[in-house]
């Protein structure tokens, strides 16, 4: 019991001042445009509120399952409804596919975004192919070094384009050494100027297509790309949760 406290209570302090990567403005910093054959395992995550037929783009996500989906809890768990849209690597264009089921961690945070991950069950499958395609999840334990470059990818806003840039895109950026992160369920990646800003949550960090993040937030408030990063959901520390609940 004390060392479930005392994560969550590591978690409040490591998450002061944080910014979720969710709704308003949308971005890849200092990446560029790519279709969505190189990365296809990408998907939008939309939502609705009370006029439940009105589903506005929020989030990205993985496809990691003919029939599911994994993004950040954050993004999903205070709607009234989620679909996702694959397929396309435009915003508000693709396949729609509805959301039968959201299952979050038991001990999620919603404040320190705390174990912020969550699979999105489809109604259903997903016909794979060339746009559409499975990325991996890492096995329990899986790392990689310090100042590894790896891939994160989403729509929206960047550094130049105002309001927002439709066209999908991708940046390449370094982990962070650990001692930016001391949670062992959290990874740091990015440099300044490159990274993810509002409108990225939940969407996919990859290393030789291999999902071993989730854009959580931001530790920087009012700056995208800053120097400290983004923080990541780490999936290695998760996939034995994930395989659990997968058919």
């Amino acid at each position: 019991m004390w060392v479930v406290v005392l994560s969550v209570l590591v978690s409040e302090v490591w998450s002061f001042g944080l910014q979720a990567n969710t709704v308003n403005n949308y971005g890849i910093y200092g990446g560029h445009e790519i279709s969505i054959e190189e990365a296809p395992y990408m998907v939008g995550v939309y939502a609705s509120t009370v006029l439940y037929w009105v589903f506005k783009f929020v989030c990205g996500g993985s496809i990691i399952h003919e029939k599911f989906v994994l993004t950040a809890a954050h993004c999903v768990v205070d709607f009234y409804s989620v679909q996702v849209a694959v397929g396309s690597n435009q915003m508000n264009q693709g396949d729609i596919m509805a959301v039968d089921l959201r299952i979050t961690r038991e001990d999620y945070n919603n404040k320190a975004y705390f174990n912020d991950i969550c699979l999105l069950k489809l109604v259903k499958p997903i016909k794979f192919g060339p746009r559409m395609a499975p990325v991996q999840i890492p096995e329990v334990g899986f790392e990689l070094d310090s100042y590894t470059m790896v891939n994160v990818t989403g729509w929206g806003k960047t550094e130049t384009e105002d309001p927002v840039a439709k066209t999908l895109r991708r940046v390449s950026v370094q982990i962070l050494p650990k001692r930016y992160c001391p949670l062992d369920t959290i990874i740091c990646a990015g440099s300044v100027g490159e990274g993810t800003c509002n409108g990225d949550s939940g969407g996919p960090l990859v290393y030789n297509n291999v999902l071993i993040g989730l854009v959580s937030y931001r530790r920087e408030k009012r700056q995208c790309a800053g120097r400290y990063g983004t923080v990541y959901m780490k999936v290695a520390s998760y996939s034995h949760w994930i395989n659990s609940h997968l058919p």
